[in-house]
């Protein structure tokens, strides 16, 4: 009888382990869950990629395992620049395809007069007269400035560009 009690009261020690056990579990996977859903799509599948690669440590052996996780480390970088470069295209031609007021067309088109001022096919005295200048061919840029700016941004990618 007193077996019994014994074989008993060890169950229910490891029924409450079982059910603390759960209690974190369930915890833990709310926890993954909440964070999941505030990664975006891009850190999703970086987080997936790394499960699989966890994953292979487990069946698989750990030589394989590091080599992918290196190979994952490394491949990080490039991923998430390919992202967001994928990102910014998508934003442009979103913004082109829905302009509205008229502002990208414009912008494309000063690119162009830029073009021909910096080939020398036309003079201006200075870049904020060549912003002037473009502000009248296009009364849906707002400011001269905004020309400059452009303006600016195009002489360093074309200096960056031809070295």
């Amino acid at each position: 009888m007193v077996n019994k009690l014994v074989d008993r009261s060890s169950y229910d020690e490891q029924d409450e382990r079982d059910e603390e056990l759960m209690a974190r579990t369930d915890i833990a996977r709310k926890n993954i869950q909440a964070v999941y859903r505030k990664l975006s799509k891009e850190d999703l599948v970086l987080v997936l990629e790394l499960h699989l690669c966890f994953r292979e440590v487990i069946e698989n052996s750990c030589a394989r395992a590091i080599q992918c996780l290196s190979e994952f480390v490394d491949e990080i970088p490039k991923v998430r620049a390919a992202v967001i470069l994928q990102q910014a295209k998508r934003g442009a031609m979103q913004r082109i395809f829905n302009d509205r007021d008229g502002k990208q067309k414009a912008k494309a088109e000063t690119f162009m007069l830029w073009k021909d001022w910096h080939s020398g096919k036309t003079l201006h005295k200075s870049g904020a007269a060549f912003a002037r200048f473009a502000r009248t061919q296009h009364p849906e840029i707002e400011s001269p400035t905004t020309v400059e700016r452009w303006v600016r941004k195009w002489a360093a990618e074309y200096e960056r560009n031809s070295h």
